[in-house]
């Protein structure tokens, strides 16, 4: 065992605040985001570290979801009774996924684990999910950056000098 580094705690702390700040996200995108922030640490340690916490994801989590947006129908006055009429024909059919997947996120990430009081509320949030996306969640299909390196570089410069 000479030469090789002691094994330690020091993920752990790091791993529990990334798990407290961000209690919607599984192993797998904690340990994007504290790639994306520097940390060298591996998939494996990240959900091994939120497991000896209870920080993971119940296996019963997506249920929760799904009930949580029962829920949230069940607040209107008069339920939809069929898909929305937003017309979508000046959206290519990646787009509207696009859009579509950005939306699911802002939902169960954010919105669900929220109480939001009316519509003012709502924007508030929205917003500032939408600066949380573009801006600190890393995005797998970016192969985990998160947009504004990818798309705006030069801003993002700006930003952290």
């Amino acid at each position: 065992m000479l030469g090789t580094p002691p094994k330690g705690p020091w993920p752990a702390p790091v791993v529990e605040k990334y798990a407290q700040d961000w209690p919607a996200r599984g192993h797998r995108k904690i340990h994007a985001s504290m790639r994306v922030d520097g940390y060298d640490v591996s998939a494996s340690t990240v959900e091994r570290a939120m497991w000896r916490r209870n920080l993971l994801q119940p296996v019963e989590y997506q249920a929760q979801r799904r009930e949580l947006t029962s829920a949230r129908q069940a607040a209107f006055a008069d339920p939809p009774t069929r898909p929305s009429q937003v017309r979508q024909q000046d959206f290519s059919e990646f787009e509207t996924t696009v859009r579509e997947r950005a939306f699911g996120s802002l939902k169960y990430e954010h919105l669900s684990r929220l109480g939001i009081g009316d519509g003012q509320a709502l924007a508030v949030k929205a917003e500032y999910y939408r600066q949380v996306f573009n801006h600190v969640r890393p995005h797998e299909a970016l192969g985990f950056a998160r947009p504004v390196d990818i798309h705006q570089p030069d801003q993002q410069a700006q930003l952290s000098t």
